[in-house]
């Protein structure tokens, strides 16, 4: 997947209800890597979620609240992709 954005004006919202989760209050980070589009949630009640597209618009899970289903995992803040992987660094209590 590769795109460029050159104006606000080519952006546009595709998921609206916080990957169905109403305990997604946000996106701590966005992240590309092997033709997927990886998105990070902010979940103070289940932990962090992690997500993921090949297209920019249709996501699945990957990964239980919290990564290690530590719901003190409640926010990704920063990602490298490396050998295929997506590794994330999480925000705890």
């Amino acid at each position: 997947m590769t795109s460029v954005v050159t104006s606000a004006a080519q952006l546009r919202q595709v998921n609206g209800d916080g990957f169905g989760n109403p305990n997604n209050i946000g996106i701590g980070r966005v992240h590309a890597t092997q033709g997927y589009l990886f998105a990070g949630t902010w979940n103070n009640a289940e932990g962090m979620i992690v997500y993921r597209s090949r297209d920019g618009v249709n996501f699945e899970q990957i990964s239980p609240g919290g990564i290690d289903d530590n719901r003190n995992n409640f926010a990704v803040v920063s990602s490298l992709a490396s050998t295929g992987s997506c590794t994330r660094a999480r925000g705890t209590t």
